[in-house]
């Protein structure tokens, strides 16, 4: 019974040693093999003469498959000196499989050292998938970095108040996802040919170090050599790497970068409406192959750079233009505001509301109702009325009165025209509220005065009239009746008289009073006209 139990055992240890998925090798105390598995000969590729030949010759041809045999021999070595010491590590073949190897020792049920058993188990697939594990982990892992940056920098554009402060945020996220040694912002003077530095901002990890260089670049024109580092990327208007600036043809800096040990260069131009506006530049000390990937995230950030510099640039003009039209709007004696046609609110007003609704722009902007309420309470209907007329003609011209805070009267005159969008829909209401109340004054005293002038006019025509009347009254009534008197006298003398010599004397007479009786009569009435000619006056 008892050998057939241990009869068993043995069939139990074999059949796990050959199905272990290891290779299995046991060492006994005196370094003799005890045993092994198929597994460990297939694994090591190890003849059977040389299995045959002894546990030596088994060990040398392990030994020479390793990589660095010497190191190996020298761990095996220091195992057995050291019994109870375990062991767990990776073995680099010539092959280029990698092994790993677990060792331990073999004790009784006394400790007593037994020998020593030895796992090993081909992880050269494991190892490979890890490594392409890696690369997948570190291009995505780059790809987010990446990712990161341009996110970063857009950030930055956008939160930037300026163009200068952008460039130098972009300036400082560059060099530091990169690790550069040195980092350049350079912007050119408008217009130039060659370009010329208008301005320059360094980010050094070591200024001292790098000062010659600093100063040497600062001195640059660029542009005058067509196959240098700068002027092919602003000449391309792309970005330009190269990798060893010691042997860059055209780099006019390349001994004092050898020199400082500078050996990597990369620049890209900002360009903005076909112009380059800025070149960032960035070196490092260590050799670099171009990085596609960086590449294609700079070519998207110059992208996002431009798109906001254009925009900066749009917004800096509308507010330049903003300002002088509010500066325009504010010198005006006139009121223009602008109002929302679907709620009735205020969107904007200029200074001369303050003037003429006597309290400040914000309480009126912030109070859309203050305006109707200052409306005269006997011009709020027509006012209503002209509203809705607006709607129908899409402009009108309308005066009314305003009751301001301390209780003043004022007529305004309301300029009104809808403005609307592509589609007919209303977008605003925009106007413009004159202060006629000096003009309305002027008018009235104007119809005043008129009024004035045409009743003296007429006081003054019947003054001329009865002045003439009784011109006329008194020629009728004195020299008219005088003459007629003289006129009969020398007729009557005429037929008197006989002799020759004085009548025609007489005769000539009589005929000068009827001639001045007759031009009495005439000046009578032309000062005397007739009635219906008095009435048309």
């Amino acid at each position: 019974r008892a050998r057939k139990m241990l009869e068993f055992s043995n069939a139990v240890l074999s059949t796990q040693q050959e199905t272990s998925p290891d290779a299995i090798l046991v060492m006994d105390e005196n370094r003799t093999i005890a045993s092994y598995n198929r597994r460990f000969i297939n694994l090591w590729n190890i003849p059977q003469q040389i299995i045959e030949a002894g546990d030596e010759c088994v060990l040398e041809c392990i030994q020479e498959q390793a990589a660095d045999p010497a190191a190996f021999r020298s761990r095996v070595e220091h195992l057995y000196a050291n019994r109870f010491e375990k062991s767990h590590e990776e073995i680099l073949l010539k092959d280029g499989r990698v092994i790993d190897r677990y060792s331990a020792p073999m004790s009784g049920v006394d400790t007593r050292y037994c020998g020593r058993i030895w796992f090993f188990r081909d992880i050269t697939e494991r190892k490979r998938s890890e490594k392409a594990l890696f690369r997948v982990n570190c291009t995505l892992q780059r790809k987010a970095d990446l990712a990161q940056l341009v996110e970063s920098m857009a950030r930055a554009a956008n939160e930037t108040s300026s163009l200068e402060d952008t460039l130098r945020a972009c300036l400082e996220r560059i060099f530091d996802y990169g690790r550069w040694s040195i980092g350049h912002l350079m912007y050119f003077a408008p217009g130039t040919a060659p370009q010329i530095l208008s301005e320059s901002h360094w980010h050094v990890a070591d200024s001292g170090r790098f000062a010659e260089f600093i100063a040497e670049t600062d001195k640059n024109i660029y542009g005058l050599h067509p196959g240098g580092f700068i002027s092919t990327a602003l000449a391309e208007r792309k970005p330009c790497w190269i990798s060893d600036l010691s042997g860059a043809e055209g780099f006019k800096r390349a001994p004092l970068a050898k020199k400082l040990g500078i050996r990597t260069g990369f620049v890209f131009p900002v360009v903005v409406d076909g112009a380059v506006l800025a070149c960032l530049e960035f070196y490092a000390v260590d050799a670099r192959e171009p990085d596609t990937q960086f590449l294609a995230a700079i070519a998207t950030i110059g992208s996002q750079l431009a798109r906001v510099i254009e925009r900066k640039r749009a917004l800096d003009e509308a507010r330049g233009n903003e300002q002088k039209l509010n500066s325009i709007l504010g010198a005006l004696q006139e009121v223009v505001w602008s109002m929302d046609p679907q709620t009735g609110r205020l969107l904007y007003l200029n200074a001369a509301a303050e003037k003429v609704a006597g309290c400040s722009i914000g309480e009126l902007l912030a109070k859309p109702r203050l305006w109707r309420r200052m409306i005269h309470r006997e011009d709020r209907q027509a006012v209503f009325s002209s509203i809705r007329k607006l709607r129908k003609d899409g402009k009108m011209i309308h005066e009314f009165r305003l009751v301001l805070a301390d209780g003043e009267i004022r007529t305004v005159e309301n300029r009104v025209q809808v403005v609307c969008n592509a589609g007919g829909a209303a977008r605003r209401i925009d106007g413009t509220l004159t202060d006629i109340t000096s003009r309305k004054a002027a008018e009235q005293q104007l119809r005043d005065h008129a009024l004035r002038l045409q009743s003296m006019s007429h006081q003054l025509l019947e003054a001329q009239e009865s002045e003439r009347n009784r011109i006329a009254r008194e020629l009728h009534d004195q020299a008219g009746q005088l003459l007629t008197v003289l006129k009969i006298k020398l007729e009557m003398l005429e037929r008197k008289a006989g002799a020759e010599a004085v009548a025609p004397e007489i005769a000539e007479c009589t005929q000068l009073a009827a001639d001045t009786l007759d031009q009495l009569r005439d000046m009578m009435l032309e000062l005397r006209p007739p009635p219906a000619t008095y009435g048309s006056h």
